[in-house]
């Protein structure tokens, strides 16, 4: 018929957006540099590098290493282009070209330089004795006159580079979990006698919480008692990581097991206590308050990267009231009314919010997370959530929009059973996160690509490939179709998680045919089906991680 398609149509639309945003980014552009050059004509303490700069003292000619008060001024009638222009007291350009050719023009501060190359080796423009020190490296501050002596690009720009101070601002440290390589290795029994920041930590933190801090915890949590449990309430405990002496992770905790003849308890809690600095060699602990408000040293038993479980001993005083999350297991039910669990640190308190559970596909974590409605802080992460009748149904993880996300009680037993039963628990490991057809046009990302003939039956889809994993080796997209697991096809996410599981628990036992093999057709690619074999690795491998939401944590480096 001659006439465009709707295909069509729509690329031809996105592409007039493409240029018209493309256009008012020039615009912008444009109105930044008028404003910018304003700046500079009105603003003498502008020091971004774009204006020309004239260095004169006040009251004090001899300028003396940062002690007299120095004016940073602009010369608007002579535009400074990149310093190229511009003199100091005696005249002398700074890189003029009868200044030994242009390249190693005399030092702003001192005209008697002798050669010295600006950018390179040129004296500080705060400190004219400065004699020789490089600029970008050791130089002093163009932003701070009496600064004496900071380096530049630690607290302020660069003399030589305007842009130096943002380029190499310190970046915050790499996390990364510690767990298995590093443990901790001091005595439960002795507790916090061992080493001075144990010493600190118990000394500042054990004491018991006024009614006043009470009141205010559970203010601030919005706690209501009426909703409690008191089958559950004296097995939640709080659990932290200390770097140092300073807490820097806050979650939750469940005593699930109490042994009598080595008078230990097992708590339940999440895998985010075990991040630190890569590298580090700090002093790094997990510390858990009881209900009673006593504080306890943990040790790392078991953890497990992809469900994001970790296990704790420790050692309390008195036998610990446990939850045995066997006991009459209630099923996950879409609607179900459920409560979320927590306890504080701070001041021993528990809290819980009500709300209800869903059926509902997770937007990060393991697929097997159920979601909430529950309101959940950070701290509540690796705590219980129970049904009304007070049975566990899961252990909680704070996710997105500040929702509980639970991993249900029937995956916990089945994780904890593998522990106990095996020393290594492996997992296939394809490096790709997959997702429901249903929520795919989310993350195409040019809104008007359409999906083809051929991929209008999308079941699962690839959402994200994990750079170094197989998948990877083998060119496998976001957006591409899991077609079959050792032969069977793929439908729903559901039933992809669980033969992986299945796939996990029979390369742990090493039953013959533990191999896992998964055909992907590519989305948008003119290639033959991709099949690769799943890498099956210990769950402790910290490649699982990755499904989980990135750590981030601020003064690492001041404890």
């Amino acid at each position: 018929m001659g006439g465009k398609t709707k295909s069509q149509r729509k690329r031809e639309k996105n592409k007039a957006i493409a240029e018209a945003y493309q256009k008012l980014k020039a615009d912008y552009e444009i109105l930044l540099r008028e404003f910018t050059s304003l700046k500079q004509q009105n603003d003498h303490t502008y020091n971004g590098g774009q204006s020309l700069l004239i260095i004169t003292t006040k009251n004090d000619p001899p300028y003396n290493g940062g002690q007299s008060l120095l004016i940073i001024t602009t010369k608007n009638d002579s535009p400074y282009n990149g310093g190229q222009s511009g003199c100091d007291q005696s005249g002398y350009s700074m890189c003029d070209p009868t200044d030994n050719g242009g390249q190693s023009g005399y030092s702003i501060c001192d005209p008697i330089d002798n050669g010295g190359r600006c950018g390179q080796s040129g004296y500080s423009i705060c400190d004219p004795i400065d004699n020789g020190s490089r600029c970008g490296q050791s130089g002093y501050s163009i932003c701070d006159p009496i600064d004496n002596g900071s380096r530049c690009g630690q607290s302020s720009y660069s003399i030589c580079d305007p842009t130096y101070g943002d380029r190499y601002k310190p970046k915050p440290p790499q996390l990364c979990p510690r767990f298995p390589e590093q443990r901790e290795i001091l005595s439960l029994d002795v507790g916090f006698a061992q080493t001075p920041v144990l010493r600190e930590i118990f000394s500042f933190w054990d004491y018991i919480a006024s009614p006043q801090d009470i009141h205010q915890e559970m203010k601030r949590f919005g706690v209501d008692l009426e909703v409690i449990s008191s089958k559950i309430a004296p097995s939640v405990v709080a659990v932290s990581s200390f770097y140092g002496s300073k807490i820097k992770f806050d979650c939750s905790g469940l005593i699930i097991h109490w042994s009598s003849s080595e008078k230990e308890a097992i708590i339940l809690t999440s895998a985010k206590l075990l991040y630190y600095p890569k590298g580090s060699e700090v002093e790094f602990h997990l510390i858990v308050r009881m209900a009673d408000g006593t504080l306890l040293l943990a040790k790392e038993d078991h953890v497990d990267y992809y469900y994001n479980l970790l296990t704790l001993k420790v050692k309390p005083v008195v036998e610990p009231e446990v939850v045995d999350l066997r006991s009459r297991q209630a099923g996950v039910v879409d609607g179900m009314k459920v409560i979320s669990f927590g306890r504080s640190l701070l001041t021993s308190t528990l809290y819980g919010d009500r709300g209800k559970l869903f059926e509902y596909p997770p937007s990060f974590g393991c697929y097997e997370l159920s979601a909430t409605d529950c309101g959940i802080r950070e701290i509540g992460e690796g705590g219980p959530l129970v049904n009304d009748a007070g049975y566990v149904v899961g252990i909680n993880f704070f996710g997105h929009y500040r929702c509980a996300q639970a991993l249900p009680t029937p995956t916990i037993l089945s994780c904890l059973e593998m522990w106990k039963s095996f020393s290594t628990v492996l997992r296939p490991w394809f490096g790709i996160r997959v997702i429901d057809v249903k929520q795919y046009r989310k993350l195409v990302s040019n809104p008007g690509k359409e999906l083809d003939a051929s991929n209008r039956d999308l079941s699962v889809s690839v959402e994200e490939v994990h750079e170094g994993s197989v998948a990877y080796k083998y060119n496998v997209k976001s957006g591409d179709k899991v077609v079959t697991l050792n032969g069977t096809k793929i439908e729903t996410v559901k039933q992809y998680s669980q033969l992986l599981s299945e796939a996990s628990r029979a390369a742990t036992t090493c039953e013959s045919g533990h191999r896992l093999m998964a055909v992907i057709n590519p989305f948008d690619r003119p290639t033959d089906d991709i099949i690769i074999e799943a890498d099956n690795i210990s769950v402790d491998d910290k490649r699982f991680s990755s499904c989980w939401p990135l750590l981030v944590s601020d003064d690492w480096d001041n404890c």
